[in-house]
């Protein structure tokens, strides 16, 4: 077998191997949320996110904290618990809701590490999550 041949068969169980070996997207767990939600102005999520299946409705449930100077007005309170479908966008890794009345889309990262919420409305308002649990 030529040397060439030996690289294409290696090359194509590499290419097989790493398709075939990708998890699934696991939004499940609990997420250290990082400081870039500017409190001046938004009601951000602070501190860490946890977030669960729901499996008879297919949702995932999500309770964080709170921070900033408009909670008070909007949720009155230090704890925030709100529930999603399931994301079906970019194979599972990417969810595009209404929350609190604006526009926002949950991102995970591929290795399901990290998370990244953004407000689409006001783009301050955007935060991001390192899984810990």
């Amino acid at each position: 077998m030529s040397s060439s041949s030996l690289l294409f068969l290696l090359l194509l169980f590499l290419l097989l191997t790493s398709t075939t070996t990708s998890l699934p997207p696991n939004w499940v767990g609990t997420y250290k949320i990082d400081d870039s939600c500017a409190t001046d102005e938004c009601c951000c999520f602070a501190e860490q996110a946890k977030i669960t299946y729901f499996g008879p409705y297919n949702q995932l449930i999500i309770t964080t904290g709170l921070a900033g100077r408009p909670c008070a007005s909007q949720i009155n309170s230090t704890t925030y618990t709100f529930s999603i479908n399931m994301p079906q966008d970019k194979s599972g890794y990417q969810t595009t809701f209404v929350n609190l009345g604006t526009l926002n889309r949950f991102r995970l990262s591929e290795d399901s590490r990290y998370i990244s919420g953004v407000n689409l409305q006001y783009p301050k308002c955007s935060g991001n999550g390192l899984r810990i649990q």
